[in-house]
């Protein structure tokens, strides 16, 4: 009941967010992650756009967000609906991880 009535109280947001979800990188590949952040945020200038990363070993060495806090932070700011467009080559073991834990959040799909 508290939720229903918080989730009324806030600015709900009509446009969807896109996230974008890469497996992550070290140093190194950093410069293609920006070039195409770049490339992502020009193309979509009305769009929150926010990267989640599937490697543990590079969300623990860098901080950055896995697909489940950064859909719970947008959520929680009001988004209602999440493009999560994955980046990884191959559809394997990190898509299929990637789409269990993206499905509790009724507000992500799939590109």
């Amino acid at each position: 009941m508290h939720i229903k009535r918080f989730r009324q109280r806030k600015k709900l947001k009509e446009i969807p967010a896109i996230v974008l979800t890469a497996f992550g990188t070290t140093q190194r590949g950093k410069a293609v992650y920006q070039l195409l952040d770049s490339l992502v945020h020009s193309e979509f200038k009305d769009y929150e756009v926010s990267w989640a990363y599937t490697s543990e070993i590079i969300r623990e060495k860098t901080g950055k967000a896995g697909i489940l806090q950064t859909l719970a932070s947008l959520e929680e700011r009001g988004f209602t609906k999440v493009v999560v467009q994955p980046l990884l080559i191959f559809p394997g073991t990190e898509l299929i991880s990637l789409q269990i834990r993206a499905r509790p959040f009724p507000l992500s799909r799939f590109w």
